[in-house]
């Protein structure tokens, strides 16, 4: 019902007065950005989502240049977990992993490793849980650790070279 009232008002706005052809493809006329509703800049008018820096739509935690409905391309639930291994989209942790040379931030999502984890779940959840948004773990290889994150995002592993 609601795909079906989402297309309904996209048909309804190509070719118009607000067409979608002209607009960026990361634009969503619901939120009252650019081409929408009427913007004051940082508050939308006429029932909108308000944004900050309002201009197009962003992901929350990303600049410009991010994908935007890249979860269209994904059929699956795992497909889209898979696609979130290693990549800053909505990442809520970091993890700095290595040292010297071989020191490697890797963006990760509390949620998805507390749910493939209960070391990673008393980390995040418990009473005693951090609130740091980097965690370092110089004795962990990047390799290792990317291996580790891998699993959990996508169930598949890889033994051996």
């Amino acid at each position: 019902l609601v795909t079906r009232a989402i297309r309904g008002s996209r048909n309804n706005l190509v070719g118009g007065v607000g067409s979608l052809a002209s607009l960026p493809t990361n634009h969503n006329p619901f939120l009252g950005e650019p081409g929408g509703s009427i913007s004051n800049g940082n508050l939308a008018v006429g029932g909108a989502i308000p944004r900050r820096n309002s201009g197009y739509v962003r992901n929350v935690n990303q600049g410009p240049g991010t994908l935007y409905n890249w979860q269209a391309t994904k059929t699956t639930v795992k497909e889209r977990f898979a696609f979130m291994f290693n990549n800053e989209i909505l990442a809520d942790v970091h993890f700095k992993v290595g040292r010297g040379g071989a020191e490697q931030r890797i963006p990760a999502h509390k949620f998805v490793l507390s749910v493939g984890s209960a070391v990673f779940d008393a980390m995040f959840n418990s009473t005693l849980a951090t609130q740091e948004d980097e965690i370092t773990l110089p004795d962990v290889e990047p390799a290792a650790f990317l291996a580790l994150l891998k699993f959990l995002y996508s169930d598949e592993v890889q033994i051996g070279p």
